[in-house]
């Protein structure tokens, strides 16, 4: 998950099939279960060909790449990786580490990279903060006790928002991703989206569904209620009844309409009619 940036659920059901070794990617949710039911295929890095290679020379002739134990039943997908998790967190001796935290880094990664801002911000939630961020930040801004510092950065024309966390002050379990040992406060403060709402700042689109479990949906009103307040080009997509970004095909369809009409607005040209 660190190192492709997958689910946990897509995790589970991934097969060798799903391994492209000419190619050197990795084609995630090809079975439809991925949580937009779309698949996406992610270019090996050194480290994901490391270890699929490691996993590949330990393989037991299932089809996963992480199967259930066999005890006389047909081929199938481990249920969990929780086992694992909590090994691997015990040998590290890192407390609260969980499967968002993987994707977290992942996606951390991929902006210090360069990837695309359109790829990153497809990747919702955790892709959504760090996409809030990305585009919010001005040269000068200092983050967590001055770890971070901002230095020459482009002006970002548009932000599209995936049900990212947009306030640590009214998220229950910031630990989870900033780790232990560290000055909360100060984390919680630099690290949310909503204290760098600024005049003349950067358009900002966010979707997300009005009951969704993980990252409430105040989080994104109140983010744009002060986005308003400042001026700012702004829109709210809300799903009615939908949860953490399981959205239908037909919802997703409208979802990208909305998408492709507000980044118009801002001054993007795009090509889609």
């Amino acid at each position: 998950m660190a190192r492709c940036g997958s689910r946990a659920t897509e995790t589970l059901h991934l097969k060798w099939s799903d391994v492209d070794w000419g190619q050197q990617q990795l084609t995630i949710g090809a079975d439809g279960l991925s949580k937009n039911y779309e698949s996406r295929a992610v270019d090996f890095n050194a480290a994901l060909a490391g270890l699929l290679e490691d996993m590949r020379s330990r393989s037991n002739g299932s089809a996963y790449l992480f199967p259930a134990p066999r005890m006389f039943r047909e081929d199938a997908p481990a249920r969990s990786l929780k086992e694992a998790l909590y090994k691997a967190r015990a040998l590290a001796g890192v407390d609260g580490f969980g499967y968002h935290n993987c994707r977290h880094y992942f996606i951390s990664h991929a902006v210090m990279s360069g990837i695309d801002y359109m790829t990153i911000a497809r990747c919702g939630s955790a892709g959504g903060h760090l996409s809030l961020l990305t585009g919010m930040l001005q040269e000068g801004d200092q983050l967590c006790n001055g770890k971070l510092k901002v230095d020459k950065t482009r002006k970002v024309a548009a932000i599209v928002n995936w049900f990212g966390v947009t306030d640590f002050n009214h998220y229950p379990l910031p630990t989870q991703w900033f780790g232990d040992n560290i000055d909360t406060e100060e984390y919680i403060r630099t690290l949310s989206p909503i204290n760098y709402v600024r005049k003349n700042g950067t358009p900002v689109l966010s979707i997300h569904g009005t009951e969704d479990p993980a990252v409430s949906v105040n989080q994104t009103i109140s983010l744009h209620k002060k986005l308003r307040e400042s001026g700012i080009n702004e829109k709210m997509y809300l799903i009615e009844g939908k949860k953490h970004g399981e959205f239908t095909p037909q919802e997703f369809t409208q979802i990208y309409k909305e998408t492709w009409k507000f980044l118009e607005s801002a001054g993007v040209k795009t090509t889609v009619n």
